[in-house]
């Protein structure tokens, strides 16, 4: 993070050329009062008028939302890179394989407590053409199932223990990689291997130096369930299916839904939701509440065209109102870059409403 006097050189600096600061609007709550104050108290020694020292409150929101993002993404790429060599035919786990599993897991939540929007759109931003996908997948659902049980109240222990399940939810995939990246639906005897990766899966974790993990063997086996009792490998039902397993189930179907996959295009986020809500017999009634609270039919980073025609990114969901997210407003209704983006919380401006959602390079 940069220190304030950085801050206030950069400021300074950027006002002498003649460029105003871009950034939030001032008296942002994402300062902290005691960072605003000695700010304040800086600029005052230093000479600077009242309206200096709030557009102040600008660079510095600034700086924290590209710091977070970088530290976002930074964690991100490393997750990936590590599942990487997880999702490997023949990996074999190091004896502090569960400690590696678990470093991440807290991590994931220090990001996710500090600003979950840069998170979220981290997991739900398109994969890189050429790939790995599976590893994007497990970081994508353990992200995910992060963001839902905290919104369910877990603890560090439960959160641990749910992140470090998603990590490896998948593992059993590995005996079917031959079926992974086929560009076609695969037929029924396909289908039938495939639904075989749970119990491979979970029976792996004795045999390949994941014997700390046995905690996620339930997990693993039981993610693909349902709670109408529809699922494999058991056709269990209801709450007999752990819930940390109903957690992760979740977040695997709608990351999954979200990207593209080699034998079909992705979904959009609302339409992924929809088609979820269609069949909501398949979920705990409880468990898709927090999702639609905490990921939202637009998940933060989503852009998103207004029916003002002004296309602009989504800030943060209002909880209680999925649809009605708070947007920073970008472009206007000709596609022309605004000189200041505006925020526009839409719970709270009934008549604006979102039309559509785009991919971020149609923005």
């Amino acid at each position: 993070m940069l220190s304030i006097l950085q801050i206030l050189k950069k400021y300074h600096d950027d006002k002498k050329k003649g460029v105003e600061p871009a950034g939030g609007s001032a008296g942002s709550g994402d300062v902290p009062q005691t960072v605003v104050r000695r700010l304040e108290i800086s600029t005052a020694a230093a000479g600077a008028s009242s309206p200096e020292s709030l557009s102040i409150y600008s660079v510095v929101n600034k700086e924290l939302e590209e710091e977070r993002a970088a530290r976002a993404g930074e964690y991100h790429k490393k997750l990936v890179q590590w599942l990487g060599g997880v999702y490997c035919p023949g990996f074999q786990a190091p004896a502090d394989f569960k400690e590696q599993c678990i470093a991440l897991v807290e991590q994931a939540v220090v990001l996710l407590n500090t600003d979950s929007k840069e998170m979220i759109h981290a997991c739900c931003t398109d994969y890189p053409a050429d790939a790995q996908w599976l590893a994007f997948h497990a970081a994508g659902v353990m992200i995910l199932s992060l963001e839902i049980a905290r919104g369910m109240g877990y603890g560090k222990q439960q959160l641990n223990e749910l992140g470090t399940s998603a990590l490896v939810h998948d593992n059993g995939m590995l005996s079917c990689m031959d079926l992974v990246n086929k560009n076609a639906r695969l037929d029924e005897g396909e289908m039938k291997r495939i639904r075989e990766h749970p119990v491979l899966g979970a029976g792996a974790l004795g045999t390949t130096g994941m014997a700390g993990l046995q905690g996620a063997a339930e997990v693993i086996l039981q993610e693909h369930e349902r709670f109408d009792g529809s699922g494999y490998p058991a056709g269990m039902k209801g709450e007999a299916i752990k819930e940390h397993a109903q957690i992760v189930g979740l977040a695997d179907v709608y990351e999954a839904m979200t990207h593209n996959r080699p034998y079909r295009a992705k979904y959009s986020p609302p339409k992924a939701i929809n088609m979820i809500l269609n069949k909501k017999s398949l979920f705990s009634t409880r468990i898709l509440k927090r999702l639609l609270e905490r990921i939202g039919v637009f998940p933060a980073g989503s852009w998103v065209r207004l029916n003002t025609k002004e296309t602009g990114v989504v800030l943060c969901v209002n909880q209680n109102l999925p649809l009605r997210p708070v947007v920073k407003v970008v472009f206007d209704e000709n596609g022309v870059k605004l000189a200041s983006p505006r925020q526009v919380d839409l719970a709270a401006n009934l008549l604006i409403c979102i039309e559509e959602c785009l991919d971020d390079a149609a923005a």
